[in-house]
């Protein structure tokens, strides 16, 4: 895998698939509880039995499933890293000593963007000899299309990395602790997504300082205050009005 978009629509499934899996496996561990509880006499031996068997299947389905969803991920996240890296080793020797015979020649924006496009607008380092160049000419870098570097696509890959596995490790519908409440709205949600592909391709600066980011940590913390399990709808009413605001850039 060589694109961003293609990486973050993987993660887009992957999340459903394992949040999938995960609610599954939790009713089939319900329907197998309430049989148990009809057709068992309880505090005996079988029925002790009985109820560990229920739990070890609930676990297995869970860390299957929680594995199968990081394996999928994280080889992708791997190729794409040594996809850039490879970029980056890749030296155009002819076209920067063409690029760098420009510098202290005053240049304009059409002239950067035409130099840009004659020279290898996909090299990494005619990009970067050419960022030089505007910066030189008191250009601002944002206005040319140039990709980010690679310590901030690896920044990102690596963040992404992260919340998949946070939201793999928290995930829970039944609890209400914040940290799961962010495994269930915050971790790799659209917005999150969408503002990666933006960093990735130059769009934004950082991860951290994204609104969107920002709005949905302010919920959370919201959250943080109401620790009483009749509290629960309250919770998630306020998270899901949040996201909604959000969207709409409010």
């Amino acid at each position: 895998m060589t694109n961003i978009h293609d990486l973050t629509n993987l993660l887009r499934d992957v999340r459903s698939e394992y949040q999938t899996a995960w609610q599954k496996a939790e009713e089939e561990r319900k329907q197998e509880l309430a049989t148990l509880q009809r057709d068992y006499v309880r505090n005996t031996p079988t029925y002790a039995a009985k109820e560990k068997e229920i739990q070890l299947n609930y676990e297995v389905s869970i860390v299957a499933a929680r594995e199968k969803a990081a394996k999928k991920t994280a080889e992708e996240i791997e190729k794409l890293k040594a996809w850039e890296q490879a970029r980056v080793s890749r030296i155009d020797e002819t076209a920067l000593s063409k690029i760098n015979a420009l510098r202290g020649i005053p240049l304009t924006m059409a002239e950067l963007q035409e130099v840009l496009a004659k020279n290898g607008r996909s090299n990494y380092w005619v990009q970067k000899a050419v960022g030089a160049l505007a910066e030189e000419n008191g250009i601002p870098v944002t206005e040319l299309p140039l990709d980010a570097s690679l310590d901030t696509k690896l920044n990102v890959l690596n963040q992404l990395s992260d919340q998949l596995d946070k939201l793999l490790s928290f995930y829970n519908t039944g609890a209400h602790d914040s940290e799961s409440m962010r495994a269930r709205f915050l971790y790799l949600n659209d917005d999150i997504l969408n503002n990666a592909v933006n960093i990735y391709n130059n769009g934004v600066r950082d991860l951290s300082e994204a609104d969107a980011a920002e709005r949905y940590v302010k919920a959370i913390k919201f959250m943080d205050k109401l620790k009483t399990t009749q509290d629960v709808e309250e919770i998630e009413s306020t998270l899901k009005d949040y996201v909604e605001r959000v969207k709409m850039g409010s």
